[in-house]
Parts: structure tokens; C-alpha cells; sequence
């Protein structure tokens, strides 16, 4: 099955279950591999989820003349290290769960785990 028959779905439920779990900001690289959607289509799917305030962009710098990264920017997009003006080339572009999806995605989780034993146990007859 080609990439483009990969639902782009499959990103909003990566994005979910791994929102518990993701600390560091994350590439559109990772979600396509993990997923199986194409690459163009997992960076434009996270872009509409920034939209939607589930993620957030983050900007990473990384500077090949002393191999220093960060995460900040000021106007200029110099190393802080070294100074060297860096182009386009050194920018990267990743993402972050916001904290507010991260919460939602929490209690929504407790509440199905508490509905799924309730009715279990009603299953069961207890």
C-alpha cells in the first residue's frame, strides 16, 4: 500500500497517544515513519494541528561550524557560541504537544480507564 493510501488520520491519533509521553519536541520525520503517511502530508497534518492548538512549532538551530544547538532565536538567526550567521539550511522545524492538549489527552484517558473497569464490572455483576 502506497503512502498516499495511508490515511492522514493516522497523525492525530500518533499525536494522541503519544502526548502523555512526549517531553522534547519531535520531527514530521518521526510521525511519518511511525505512521506510514507520507512525509509532505504528516508536515502539513502537524501544521493543522498547530492551528488547532493540539501542537506547537518549535525552532531549532544547529550550527555546523561549532556544532551548537538551541532553541531560541532572537531577530538574527546567529550562533550564540560563535557567531556565525546561519542560513536556512540550519533551521529545523519541529513540533510540541501544548500543554492544554496534554492534560485533555490526560483526563480523558482517566475517565475512559474508569468507564471501561465501571462497565466491566457490571459485566460481571458486581
Amino acid at each position: 500500500m502506497g503512502s498516499e493510501a495511508v490515511p492522514v488520520w493516522l497523525v492525530d491519533l500518533w499525536v494522541e497517544d503519544n502526548a502523555g509521553c512526549l517531553k522534547e519536541p519531535f520531527s514530521p520525520a518521526v510521525v511519518a515513519c511511525e505512521t506510514g503517511v507520507d512525509l509532505g502530508r504528516a508536515l502539513r497534518r502537524c501544521l493543522e494541528l498547530v492551528l488547532d492548538g493540539r501542537l506547537e512549532l518549535v525552532w531549532e538551530m544547529f550550527c555546523p561550524a561549532c556544532f551548537c544547538k538551541w532553541r531560541k532565536a532572537g531577530p538574527d538567526i546567529s550562533c550564540p557560541s560563535c557567531g556565525k550567521v546561519l542560513s536556512f539550511h540550519d533551521v529545523y522545524l519541529l513540533f510540541s504537544v501544548t500543554p492544554e492538549y496534554r492534560k485533555h489527552v490526560a483526563e480523558h484517558r482517566s475517565k475512559r480507564i474508569v468507564f471501561s473497569y465501571s462497565r466491566t464490572l457490571r459485566r460481571a455483576g458486581k
